[in-house]
């Protein structure tokens, strides 16, 4: 199995071992995962990328997510619009914008993708603007 152009090493149950085939289609689930939390945060090669908004949410990021985390109620949102990693966060002086940019990465079939910087609202959550693309 590949995930975006790189292998993908998958252990398969003993049961299903003898009948499993990379070839065979399955239904797809009637039900969709939804993402409740993220956990961790990416401090180890980046700087500069925590912040806190005037609505008391911390914003950072992780792999492919930036989260605004509300301390007071606990809870997080997300921002899913990257594909890749992000690598750096800034905040507009209305506190509000938030550009995030992420890395260069590849397709499923292992064409490049170049990195890409992404405006969004931290409000709404709504892509403004998408540069590099």
């Amino acid at each position: 199995m590949f995930l975006r152009g790189r292998p993908v090493p998958m252990m398969i149950p003993d049961e299903l071992a003898p009948t499993y085939s990379l070839d065979t289609r399955s239904e797809l689930p009637s039900c969709r995962l939804k993402l409740d939390w993220v956990y961790g945060y990416r401090g180890r090669d980046c700087r500069a990328n925590l912040y806190l908004l005037p609505t008391g949410e911390i914003v950072y990021f992780v792999a492919s997510v930036a989260v605004l985390y509300s301390v007071e109620e606990q809870r997080q949102r997300h921002y899913l619009g990257h594909n890749d990693d992000i690598k750096c966060l800034a905040i507009h002086p209305d506190m509000v914008t938030i550009a995030t940019g992420q890395v260069a990465g590849t397709t499923k079939e292992g064409k490049p993708l170049p990195p890409h910087v992404r405006i969004w609202d931290s409000v709404s959550l709504s892509t403004l603007h998408v540069l590099g693309l």
